[in-house]
């Protein structure tokens, strides 16, 4: 299933390398081609507006959590997920080091698109070799 979504994936990583460019600089112009007033008319907007979004998308997000319960599947599980204080979850135990040649090309193709532009020219990705 997870290489059946290659294709989408890649689809959304491109069109974000697109798209984000293009909102900042449609922005850089609108604002320089303002006037002062409505300058400050539109920074006010963007603020309020950013911070509202930023407080309603961890309580929407929280809120579907616990809503459809992702991972849950029996009501015994849904009685240790009821119980279970912290819940940890760690993706590369749970594969327990074994990589197959596909999830490592698929890996390699996902990533020769970054999903975060800005991120992708700040951080630089570190490797963590395991030594026996």
């Amino acid at each position: 299933m997870k290489y059946l979504s290659l294709p989408g994936t890649l689809v959304v990583r491109i069109f974000s390398l697109i798209v984000v460019p293009m909102i900042v600089t449609s922005l850089a112009t609108s604002i320089s081609s303002a006037k002062s007033s409505e300058n400050k008319k539109i920074l006010k907007w963007t603020f309020t507006l950013f911070a509202i979004y930023s407080c309603l998308a961890p309580m929407l997000g929280s809120g579907l959590m616990f809503m459809v319960r992702p991972g849950v599947q029996s009501a015994e599980d849904l009685e240790i997920w009821k119980n279970q204080s912290v819940y940890r979850y760690n993706p590369y135990l749970a594969a327990q080091g074994t990589v197959s040649k596909e999830d490592t090309l698929f890996d390699f193709i996902i990533n020769m698109f970054p999903d975060n532009v800005v991120g992708a020219m700040i951080i630089t990705p570190d490797l963590n070799l395991l030594t026996p």
